[in-house]
């Protein structure tokens, strides 16, 4: 396990997973949105700036990406993720619940959501398992919501379980270093235990 705190640190084209939830900027409507925002929790990017990452650089010959997303900029997401030299193939969701295990009731401009899209797209032809799916859940019930972007723990297994053969696992925007995985954020403690 080690964090970096460039990313030209990281070593070239060795991963064989990447998992990313990007620090994008997102435009609200009004004064009461800021709050909610992005930035009134941490630091974010531009989808330029992200564009720039040398990303493509770090994944192997065959390699998967991992891509969190929002629905109103999903478009964005995909042209981040063929930026970064990764074709995608797919896609699932994390339903996040209330504390009493009812779907949570989230913000948003038409809908209000319950869940949180992730992108899967490919570098080469990773050999994948054929067992795992696309919805995250976390002990038979979906994993329940944290601090604001926190993702669930049981993203790690599962991007484990899809691509069981990656030995060298990367996290980007990384907020808790993992065992077996490296990382790089200027958040990596974070969440430490």
């Amino acid at each position: 396990m080690t964090a970096f705190t460039t990313l030209h640190q990281a070593p070239l084209f060795q991963y064989g997973l990447i998992l990313a939830d990007p620090p994008v900027r997102f435009e609200t409507f009004s004064a009461k949105g800021q709050g909610k925002s992005q930035e009134a929790h941490y630091s974010t990017m531009s989808w330029d700036d992200l564009a720039a990452l040398p990303v493509r650089n770090l994944g192997r010959g065959d390699a998967l990406l991992w891509l969190w997303a929002c629905w109103p900029s999903i478009r964005q997401s995909l042209a981040l993720m063929e930026e970064w030299g990764f074709r995608y193939v797919t896609g699932g969701s994390w339903h996040k619940l209330t504390v009493h295990g009812k779907s949570g009731f989230g913000t948003g401009y038409r809908m209000r959501s319950a869940c949180e899209p992730f992108l899967i797209g490919t570098l080469g032809n990773p050999e994948t398992a054929k067992n795992v799916r696309n919805v995250i859940t976390s002990a038979s019930i979906e994993a329940e919501r944290r601090e604001h972007s926190r993702k669930p723990d049981d993203q790690y297994s599962m991007c484990e379980a899809l691509v069981p053969g990656a030995v060298h696992r990367l996290e980007l925007f990384a907020r808790t270093q993992r065992e077996g995985w490296d990382c790089w954020g200027n958040e990596t403690e974070k969440f430490a235990a």
